[in-house]
């Protein structure tokens, strides 16, 4: 009940024009069967020809999985940076279009690019020194 007063008592400060209206928000509503969901707000408000506020046309999606999805991915990758950063031993991890890779160092993850040759040979370089000199562009 408390979240329901919440959103009535910002509804009224809005109506009144105490509050200014914003257009996109995210709150939390409980259904029926009392579970909570996420929900995306897109708002307006609706004025008179005096240009007061007569109401608020607002539609909702609700994006709960979205976020769910979102922060166990969050974690997943907290993990894994965790496992990869942790271990003595060089890892390197490659894309299939072998343009980037990924090599654990001291401080961290590190994303180099990398050209592979005709004759198999392998540059690599940083990322965060640009690109190659020859002005091919990896992304």
């Amino acid at each position: 009940m408390e979240l329901k007063e919440g959103v009535k008592g910002v509804f009224n400060k809005l109506m009144k024009g105490a509050i200014e209206p914003v257009e996109y928000h995210e709150n939390p509503i409980i259904d029926k069967n009392g579970r909570e969901h996420e929900i995306a707000w897109h708002n307006t408000v609706i004025k008179d020809e005096k240009g007061d506020i007569i109401g608020t046309f607002s539609s909702g999606e609700d994006i709960t999985e979205r976020k769910r999805a979102l922060e166990e991915l969050r974690q997943s990758e907290e993990r894994y940076r965790s496992v990869v950063t942790s271990i003595s031993e060089g890892v390197i991890l490659q894309e299939a279009t072998a343009r980037r890779m990924y090599l654990n160092v001291r401080d961290g993850i590190q994303q180099y690019k990398c050209r592979v040759s005709l004759s198999l040979k392998i540059s690599i370089k940083p990322i965060a020194e640009g690109g190659f000199s020859d002005g091919v562009s990896f992304h």
